[in-house]
């Protein structure tokens, strides 16, 4: 009877371990909903993943002791440390492609969200430029113009397109950084391309 018991005792509190890591690494990648971008989302993601695999650590090594004291006293089990080993493995072995399809979904809805303003590091531009091949035309509305231009999502690249105008921004320090456009798409800029679903650029050229 003890070792019915034993046995039963083992399963939910194997059942339930699995459930409790799974939902943990769902959870804790699935409640941040901010749109972080692809460089901050990664490195969110490494941290999270970090922490997720520090509680399974001590999680496990708590189940496994567990597992050991019901194999041995109750079940009576000739190899009580291997077969609760063997049972605590299995767990973390469900577990890891649960774990891993709930960070591939972060990053590829943190992908979805990167945009152009996400590399750009407005804080330090302090003069920008619409350069063409007549003329050099210094933005007045800088705020605005940041805004229509870092709201271009990422593409995919590489992307072939006619580089008519160029962006040249100032920063505090004295540097300059520039990017290409011909109003939609932008790039490539630190090796990524983006586009916007219109045109921003036309409605600064005629002011």
């Amino acid at each position: 009877m003890r070792q019915k018991i034993g046995i039963g005792l083992l399963i939910i509190l194997n059942l339930t371990f699995i459930y409790v890591i799974i939902m943990g690494a769902v959870l804790s990648y699935g409640l941040i909903v901010a749109p972080l971008g692809h460089e901050k989302g990664l490195e969110v993601a490494n941290l999270t993943t970090n922490d997720i695999l520090i509680k399974l650590i001590v999680l496990s090594m708590t189940v496994l002791l567990i597992n050991y004291f019901l194999t041995k006293k109750m079940i009576v089990n000739k190899k009580p440390f291997l077969t609760s080993l063997i049972v605590t493995v299995i767990g973390v072995i469900v577990f890891i492609p649960f774990f891993i399809s709930a960070k591939q979904s972060f990053l590829d809805y943190q992908n979805g969200t990167t945009q152009l303003q996400h590399y750009l590091d407005r804080q330090t531009i302090i003069e920008a430029q619409i350069i063409t091949h007549t003329d050099t035309i210094k933005v007045e509305q800088l705020d605005d113009f940041i805004s229509d231009v870092g709201y271009a999502k990422y593409k995919r690249g590489p992307w072939k397109y006619a580089k008519k105008i160029k962006l040249m921004f100032k920063r505090i320090d004295g540097s300059k950084d520039s990017i290409f456009t011909n109003g939609k798409m932008f790039g490539a800029y630190k090796g990524k391309y983006f586009s916007t679903d219109q045109d921003v650029i036309d409605q600064y050229l005629e002011k």
